[in-house]
């Protein structure tokens, strides 16, 4: 078997930073779908960065303030 992890970094419209990681493995001869998705938790995931975390910050980053932000 060979396994697959990973994970982007993004910034969404509303100017938020995500992380969104992936975890799959490769089955021979599956169908239809050959990459199957690692079902564990914590592997698949999509979540807000910390300040910091990734290389797209700046050392005014902290200063900037997001177009819009949800909160529920």
């Amino acid at each position: 078997m060979i396994y697959v992890f990973g994970y982007v970094d993004y910034i969404d419209r509303f100017n938020m930073r995500h992380r969104s990681g992936f975890a799959r493995y490769y089955m021979l001869g599956a169908k239809p779908n050959n990459l199957m998705v690692l079902t564990q938790p914590g592997y698949n995931y999509d979540r807000e960065r910390q300040h910091g975390e990734g290389n797209d910050w700046d050392e005014k980053s902290h200063l900037r303030k997001p177009a819009y932000r949800f909160t529920p």
